[in-house]
């Protein structure tokens, strides 16, 4: 029986009220036809909606209603009308003090092996690793680097070295006025770069035992 006044309520001119497409207030022989059952059967099974809580009635009409169909309708007027006024959220959308979300631009990788045949690839590679490592290095000359590789390789030091430049280069927020010669310096450093001590050998500590 709700089943049916609920479909009845989907073609009323409110939607979700038992009434007519026209607004009118829909009688129980209205009813009886429209849904093709008894009176005893209608009056039965409405009366036990009611004392269910299932309906609810319009105080000034005494029209039955369904509270979840009135509410779906409400919240679909409400946004078609925002829709209307080109949507979003009228807080964001009137703001001025959201700041734009910054996307830094790709860049395309920089690949040394092209640029110079036939040089040695571990060299080039570290080139790449340094010109790669910050945007402001893109224009730096190539050529001052491949010296400062050659002239170091010797040094026990090197990859330990080339590889500290890198990763602290990486992760300063401030460049040095001459990054050439901040690498040399750490190319050419004996112990840790910046300094002049040997490395100190450091013993792993074990893991704790318990008894």
């Amino acid at each position: 029986m709700w089943i049916e006044m609920i479909c009845i309520m989907t073609s009323a001119k409110r939607r979700g009220y038992l009434e007519s497409p026209q607004g009118s207030p829909l009688n129980d022989e209205q009813l009886i036809r429209l849904i093709g059952t008894s009176k005893d059967t209608l009056y039965g099974c409405r009366k036990e909606l009611l004392e269910a809580g299932v309906p609810s009635i319009e105080d000034e009409t005494g029209i039955i209603y369904c509270r979840r169909m009135v509410k779906d309708d409400w919240k679909s007027k409400k946004c078609s009308q925002a829709a209307k006024t080109g949507g979003g959220n009228p807080a964001l959308k009137n703001s001025d003090t959201i700041e734009p979300i910054y996307i830094p631009e790709a860049r395309s990788h920089i690949s040394i092996n092209a640029t110079f045949k036939g040089v040695d690839s571990a060299a080039a590679a570290k080139v790449e690793e340094i010109l790669n490592c910050r945007d402001e290095f893109n224009h730096l000359p190539q050529e001052a680097f491949f010296t400062a590789i050659h002239n170091n390789k010797a040094n026990p030091l090197f990859e330990q070295n080339h590889a500290d430049f890198v990763f602290s280069m990486t992760n300063a927020r401030t460049l040095p006025k001459c990054p050439v010669t901040a690498y040399i310096a750490f190319l050419e450093s004996t112990g840790k770069p910046g300094t002049t001590n040997p490395p100190q050998a450091t013993k792993r500590p074990g893991r704790p035992k318990f008894d």
